[in-house]
């Protein structure tokens, strides 16, 4: 699926590109929204992130960072292993060091249609938005301390200040 998605995003970005019209540029073209952020390849922000998320894919990762937007303010993610660091600083200074097959994103790059029904939603700063919560207009209970993806099923998450102590 990733990568037909690649593959159509090169290939619409191609046809927009190289067509014009008359003697005129075509129109600049904006991303939709399923566009990804901007995305740092071989570079990870090696502190400030408090939680690991293992087999998801970089818009699970960018999704889950974004459903905590009062503390994630970025995102490591690698391709190979699946790994996933919400981080709570942007890119910047010394924090950040080379990494091989590392990509690091500022959440601000990224559209809020990863983050659904809790797009408008902003939690207190150890607390996840619940889509399934947000998505019910009667529901005023929507944001959880737990902060667990899923109910906690299907996939390994670690919170890192938990194994720093």
């Amino acid at each position: 699926m990733w990568n037909f998605f690649i593959f159509y995003t090169s290939i619409i970005t191609s046809v927009l590109v190289n067509t014009s019209i008359g003697h005129q540029a075509c129109p600049t073209f904006s991303p939709g929204p399923l566009t990804l952020g901007n995305l740092q390849f071989g570079i990870h922000m090696k502190t400030s992130c408090f939680r690991s998320f293992y087999g998801v894919s970089i818009t699970e990762c960018a999704t889950e960072c974004l459903l905590r937007k009062s503390r994630c303010k970025s995102i490591n993610y690698w391709r190979i292993s699946l790994k996933c660091q919400l981080c709570e600083n942007m890119a910047g200074g010394d924090n950040m060091e080379p990494s091989n097959g590392g990509v690091h994103s500022d959440i601000s790059t990224w559209s809020q249609f990863f983050a659904s029904s809790c797009a408008k939603i902003r939690c207190n700063y150890f607390e996840r938005c619940m889509p399934d919560k947000a998505a019910d207009p009667s529901n005023t209970k929507v944001c959880d301390v737990s902060g667990k993806r899923n109910g906690g099923k299907g996939v390994m998450a670690v919170d890192l200040h938990v194994l720093e102590k």
